[in-house]
């Protein structure tokens, strides 16, 4: 796993860490920032001593994959006090994981309570309290970026929004663009959620670098959905940059089990009025486009205008 990225406010992490350790009584507490694959995670841990501290954040890393599959579809605490290298081997130790999600639902991160295999056993009381600290944990760590993608949230992404336009000078048009990656459900199907996830993130790539030539800044909305913005553009560029995107995630090479695997977007694009002090009216009518373009057949990109 990678060092703590600094953007998750380190010191406000450990803090938050130490409390739901002492709270809680166990050895060891960690948290976990979602990534493309656990060795890219980044990882947060406090344990009472140094004295087996290595082993316990050995075992969180080793576990960090099958904690994040059973977390996918989770919202409670999960326990497991009989966690063993085998069916049949010895105990190995007693875990408490809480899946750490922002207010859109979207998984960003794991907490996860630790205790020697002759520590005590996590009780029903500590899966609440858990859950309750986690909520918290949640505000605390306040992820400006979307760990999969590495495009801003949408939180971050409405605070950019609103400083670049503050800058902005004169009657200068601004637009906003909104993709959904085509049958995203059909290849989660089919292939399984790793390589879902995995298609975002290539699509994410693509939306950066695309969205960064021409500075404009980029948002992974939540699931298969993107936001872009686009200061002093006008809607026919705007489309156009759309387009360029739109050809660039189709020209990724994605494969699976050696099989080749198609992606593709659809994008609406819309201005964003002066007088529009939000942007939920913009990218509802970005979207609305976007319906459009996959009721024309996917894989396009259709602008709307607006009356002002």
């Amino acid at each position: 796993m990678k060092p703590p990225s600094p953007s998750l406010h380190r010191d406000v992490v450990q803090q938050a860490l130490i409390r739901a350790r002492r709270r809680i009584g166990c050895f060891a507490a960690a948290f976990i920032a979602r990534a493309q694959s656990a060795a890219q995670s980044s990882l947060y841990f406090d344990c009472t001593s140094g004295q087996d501290g290595a082993y316990a954040r050995r075992l969180i890393e080793n576990s960090a994959a099958s904690f994040f599959e059973l977390c996918r579809d989770q919202r409670d605490a999960i326990v497991r006090n009989r966690v063993r290298s085998s069916s049949d081997g010895p105990l190995l130790c007693r875990f408490l994981i809480v899946p750490v999600r922002e207010s859109t639902g979207e998984l960003v991160g794991m907490f996860i309570l630790y205790n020697h295999a002759n520590g005590v056993e996590f009780a029903t009381t500590d899966a609440e309290i858990a859950e309750r600290l986690a909520r918290v944990f949640a505000k605390a760590v306040s992820l400006p970026r979307d760990p999969l993608t590495k495009l801003f949230t949408h939180a971050s992404f409405a605070k950019t929004v609103a400083q670049q336009r503050t800058n902005q000078t004169g009657d200068a048009a601004s637009a906003l663009l909104y993709g959904d990656i085509d049958q995203l459900h059909v290849l989660n199907d089919l292939w399984g959620m790793e390589v879902g996830d995995s298609a975002i993130a290539l699509v994410g790539q693509e939306v950066l670098n695309v969205a960064s030539s021409v500075n404009a800044s980029a948002s992974r909305l939540s699931g298969d959905r993107f936001t872009v913005f686009v200061p002093g553009c006008t809607l026919e560029r705007a489309r156009e940059l759309a387009e360029r995107i739109r050809l660039a995630v189709a020209g990724i090479r994605f494969t699976s089990n050696e099989q080749p695997i198609q992606i593709s977007m659809s994008w609406g694009v819309a201005p964003l009025l002066d007088n529009e002090t939000t942007l939920d009216h913009g990218l509802a009518a970005a979207e609305v486009a976007c319906k459009a373009a996959k009721d024309r057949g996917r894989n396009r990109a259709v602008p709307r205008r607006r009356a002002r």
